[in-house]
């Protein structure tokens, strides 16, 4: 019985780690770009005219532009949402051309998502505050367009 116990601590360090290691984030494919615009729960906020390829380069502005911005921090401070730190939610980054204008949108989500997140927007129906999007331009590095979900 005391050999299980190593066994058992072991386990539950990997585990530990393995969570905490987990990537939060993922690129979706161009080809995802007018899903924004017929979300179930929220309107984008803005027609999407097409998508274009996102890098890691950009991954990385967005990343840096989360922990930074007042206008995202605000919106989820000021909401009832599950966390009040975007880089605690998973999220969805997709390329998408508005306007003429490259910008980038993010689809917040609180809960672990299901395994097609990495090639599928996330479109969930109600949901409430566990669900969000916004629009990021990398030109300016400002955030915009702030909606989270309905509630039934």
């Amino acid at each position: 019985m005391r050999q299980i116990y190593p066994v058992l601590a072991l386990l539950l360090i990997v585990n530990g780690w393995l969570q905490a290691t987990e990537q939060k984030w993922v690129l979706l494919p161009p080809s995802q770009a007018n899903a924004v615009t017929g979300l179930c729960s929220r309107n984008a906020g803005a027609k999407v005219d097409r998508g274009w390829q996102l890098t890691t380069k950009d991954a990385d502005a967005i990343e840096d532009a989360l922990s930074k911005d007042n206008y995202l921090l605000g919106k989820l401070t000021s909401a009832p949402t599950k966390e009040k730190d975007p880089r605690q939610y998973y999220r969805q980054y997709m390329g998408v051309v508005v306007g003429g204008r490259k910008l980038i949108y993010v689809n917040g989500i609180c809960v672990k998502p299901p395994s097609y997140w990495t090639r599928k927007l996330e479109d969930v129906c109600d949901g409430g505050a566990c669900f969000w999007g916004v629009f990021y331009d990398p030109a300016s590095g400002e955030f915009s367009h702030f909606e989270m979900n309905g509630v039934a």
